[in-house]
């Protein structure tokens, strides 16, 4: 079983990635959390497989989160509004092997995963994901 741990603020987001995991063809299980604490203590406690990062949960410090996965050699896609892609571009200069626009997130969200393990299997730039 692979595990992601997903920091998301946004309760509309929790909602999507809960059903975009259980959507999985594999045998995935997510940890949802809100804050920056709770993010620590499931990444020093489990085994994730991923994390998936809201780059907009600035009260959670996005880039030191990216960081510290990273630490552990765990792959972080990174997500958020593609008003900001400023908040994008740091979270890719933090570690993130992907930070896309919340709707990339919700409409590729499978192959985005997928990237983590096979990097071949990556889809296409979004039109609104910064370079």
């Amino acid at each position: 079983m692979k595990k992601v741990l997903a920091l998301t603020k946004d309760l509309f987001f929790t909602g999507k990635i809960k059903a975009a995991l259980q959507n999985l063809p594999e045998d995935w299980q997510g940890t949802l959390v809100r804050n920056a604490q709770d993010f620590r203590a499931h990444l020093a406690e489990n085994d994730f497989a991923l994390a998936i990062i809201d780059v907009t949960a600035k009260q959670a410090e996005p880039e030191e989160l990216i960081r510290a996965a990273r630490a552990v050699n765990l792959p972080v896609l990174a997500f958020g509004a593609h008003t900001e892609p400023q908040s994008l571009r740091a979270a890719r200069a933090a570690g993130a092997y992907r930070a896309v626009p919340n709707s990339m997130l919700v409409t590729k969200f499978a192959a985005l995963l997928a990237q983590a393990f096979d990097p071949a299997s990556a889809p296409p730039r979004d039109a609104d994901e910064p370079e």
